[in-house]
């Protein structure tokens, strides 16, 4: 049951993540990492991914080092969540992203 509480809050991080994104670029923002470009499917690609390799990070961790594993988790979906909430500001006008 834990890993699959793991599991879907990972990827409900990189959904967040990626909604947002959209939300920007749909109002007028860009996306600044050059590795995801402005195109969904990149964008799509990274934030599953990056969640799918947390995931497997996860399971191969958690028996060994299972304080280490909750924590790496924990950061990776705190820095989702922080970045979720940039995204938002930033497509509502709050943050500046000239160029």
């Amino acid at each position: 049951m834990k890993s699959i509480l793991i599991a879907v809050s990972l990827f409900a991080s990189a959904g967040a993540d990626l909604g947002t994104t959209r939300y920007g670029i749909n109002r007028g923002a860009y996306e600044a990492n050059p590795i995801a470009g402005q195109g969904i499917n990149r964008q799509a690609l990274l934030a599953f991914g990056s969640a799918s390799a947390m995931l497997l990070i996860h399971h191969k961790m958690e028996k060994s080092h299972p304080k280490l594993a909750g924590t790496l988790v924990g950061a990776y979906l705190a820095s989702r969540a922080v970045v979720s909430v940039h995204n938002v500001k930033v497509g509502n006008g709050r943050i500046d992203t000239q160029r």
